[in-house]
């Protein structure tokens, strides 16, 4: 063989020999990947930092706007003043609760209707492998808006949450009564057909009507933004009936009992405390509550043939099924609680697994200053002089409400005019929701 050919057939024995040699070619292959290997790694650092620093940053966000925005019915403040009050939240919110955002930037803004506050936070993050290619992971910016339910306050609300065609009313208007809520805002949570029910000719002023389902209207003088299909605002009062679940006052057994009589001419008093028994007062006789909760079971307060009733910082609590009833010839004059647990609510119902009846027909009624809380009742207010019309405001929070007959209900909304406060939820004080 010649020495070319004997050199020719070693080199392809060499390479032949490479090809099939793995020895060291593990490492080199593990090289080659190390270096995307790694870039995934830091990538997903960087997209673990930044997820960080928008959550936190949204949490600030929404944390400021819901703040600011309950001040919107409060006061008057300018817009300027509430959007610097939201920067100064988010930013003190910042400084103790920003571990991954880099000299937060935040901006705020009122809307024109003053029913909104918009707060804009903005962060520079540092990310480790994605800055070299320059994407937006470099930068994080969230924003929340957070709204008024409604561009007034609120002042009635029909908490129901039916969706049936028979029973998905909260608020009822009909016959030839009137409805006066003309600065504040109307709600009714009934998911059906009939949400708000408008029958007859019947007259509503209101500066907001709206209805979670649809509005059943046939006749009436209507003077309201009327909405169909708005988002249920729920019962912005429910925790306040965990103030009156002390089962250990007037339990059932009281129900048993003869009412309590006030039959005679005459003035009397009760203090503060349990009235286990049903109350009723009658031919001429005047009772006044004592400052203070007074507990009442039984049939509850009956008030007829010229009954007259009153109290000055008072909460009336029924409990066990226990209901009101006012006659058209009794008299009341009630004015709520203005501190402790249950300030600014003046009549409230212990909650019941069927819907109680309470009746307001009276043709005496014109003070009402408070908040009347029904969380199972049916209000029926049908009498023939204006209800509540001297109240500095009344607000009303029951299952149903049927306002019918020529009965007149003044909702007032004079909250400066007063010392009693209104409860959180309702009123200047309504609920606020949030948008991203």
């Amino acid at each position: 063989m010649s020495g070319y050919a004997f050199g020719k057939g070693r080199a392809i024995a060499l390479a032949a020999r490479f090809v099939r040699d793995l020895r060291g070619g593990i490492a080199m292959s593990f090289s080659l990947a190390l270096i995307p290997l790694l870039g995934c790694v830091a990538l997903a650092v960087d997209v673990s930092t930044w997820i960080a620093a928008r959550t936190e940053l949204q949490r600030i966000a929404d944390g400021a706007a819901i703040t600011s925005a309950r001040e919107l019915r409060v006061g008057f403040a300018t817009p300027e003043q509430i959007a610097e009050a939201a920067r100064a939240y988010a930013e003190a919110s910042i400084a103790t609760g920003a571990k991954t955002a880099i000299a937060p930037v935040v901006t705020a803004e009122v809307s024109d209707d003053r029913d909104a506050v918009t707060i804009a936070v903005s962060s520079e993050v540092s990310p480790i492998f994605s800055s070299i290619f320059n994407t937006p992971m470099a930068h994080v910016a969230v924003s929340a808006t957070a709204q008024l339910s409604g561009r007034e306050p609120v002042c009635m609300i029909g908490t129901t949450m039916s969706s049936s065609s028979s029973s998905s009313a909260g608020i009822r208007l009909r016959d030839s009564a009137h409805l006066d809520a003309d600065e504040c805002g109307i709600f009714s949570n009934g998911l059906g057909n009939s949400s708000v029910r408008i029958h007859g000719s019947p007259h509503l002023t209101a500066g907001l009507a709206c209805a979670a389902g649809a509005i059943d209207m046939s006749g009436g003088i209507i003077n309201a933004d009327m909405q169909e299909y708005c988002p249920p605002i729920g019962d912005p009062l429910e925790h306040r009936q965990s103030l009156i679940s002390d089962h250990s006052l007037c339990n059932a057994a009281g129900n048993l009992l003869p009412p309590v009589k006030y039959d005679t001419p005459g003035e009397y008093f009760r203090n503060a405390g349990a009235h286990c028994r049903a109350i009723v007062v009658e031919y001429g006789a005047r009772l006044r509550f004592g400052s203070g909760t007074h507990h009442l079971a039984g049939d509850g307060l009956i008030v007829r043939d010229g009954g007259m009733v009153e109290g000055d910082d008072v909460t009336l609590v029924f409990r066990n099924g226990a209901t009101f009833e006012f006659d058209e010839d009794s008299s009341l004059s009630f004015t709520a609680s203005r501190s402790g647990s249950l300030a600014g609510i003046l009549f409230i119902q212990q909650p019941t697994k069927d819907i109680e009846d309470f009746v307001i027909s009276s043709n005496d009624a014109r003070q009402l200053l408070g908040t009347i809380y029904l969380p199972t009742g049916h209000l029926t207010i049908d009498g023939s002089e204006p209800v509540a019309g001297d109240s500095a405001y009344t607000v009303i929070v029951a299952h149903e409400i049927d306002i019918s007959e020529q009965a007149r209900l003044v909702l007032n909304t004079d909250y400066a005019a007063t010392d009693v406060p209104v409860p959180e939820g309702v009123g200047p004080r309504s609920q606020v929701r949030l948008s991203h």
